[in-house]
């Protein structure tokens, strides 16, 4: 009976955690993934995705002096690749900031 009992248990614990697991990944876009080098901040759900094979973007790499890097074409770095486009809506109660210093933990 005791067996029966730990073994149910078990069980119990298992699809609990199994259920948990399922609920925090359902409310993502259908198709979207992690990046494999970055985890996925706690509690937070992709509600936006897109990947391109090969694209080209301007990222800013200096302060810009007027709107738009398309008018400070020396603060721009214009990269060209594979591109991977994730937006996650982070929980309640936390910051952006909270969530950008977790990133910058993972990637030191």
């Amino acid at each position: 009976m005791k067996v029966l009992i730990k073994i149910g248990c078990r069980v119990f614990a298992f699809v609990i955690l199994f259920a948990a697991a399922v609920a925090a990944t359902a409310a993502d876009v259908k198709g979207s993934a992690d990046h494999p080098l970055v985890p996925r901040y706690e509690g937070s759900e992709i509600v936006a995705y897109d990947t391109q094979a090969f694209t080209r973007k301007a990222f800013a790499r200096a302060a810009l002096k007027a709107s738009g890097l398309d008018k400070n074409p020396d603060s721009a770095l214009n990269l060209e690749g594979k591109l991977t486009s994730i937006t996650y809506r982070i929980p309640e109660n936390h910051s952006a900031l909270e969530v950008a210093r977790n990133y910058e933990a993972a990637l030191s």
